[in-house]
């Protein structure tokens, strides 16, 4: 399964990066290989995850939570692909991420 991350989602992954280093140094390393693990998983098992719902077109939008850190991978199923639309924070503007396109 061929993956995409849209351009919005990885930079809020590069801020989230951003401000764990800026906490300790070290700490946005490690966030951001817990996020290419979990991009691995979606990527392996698209379907595994809590669908968060459902575009007009029948595309499936999911959800997989990030464990230690309050994110989560927000991305579309698509035949073949998977597309990556948000990497959101648990507890900041829930469902921004809708209006975006794959």
């Amino acid at each position: 399964m061929r993956l995409r991350i849209l351009d919005e989602a990885e930079a809020e992954m590069l801020h989230a990066v951003k401000w764990y280093e800026n906490q300790q140094d070290g700490l946005g390393s490690i966030f951001l290989v817990r996020v290419a693990r979990a991009l691995i998983d979606v990527r392996k098992n698209p379907d595994r995850h809590v669908q968060v719902g459902k575009r007009r077109s029948g595309v499936a939008i999911r959800q997989r939570a990030m464990r230690k850190h309050p994110y989560s991978i927000i991305y579309e199923v698509h035949p073949g692909q998977v597309v990556v639309l948000a990497v959101a924070h648990a507890s900041r503007r829930p469902n921004y991420w809708r209006r975006r396109k794959a």
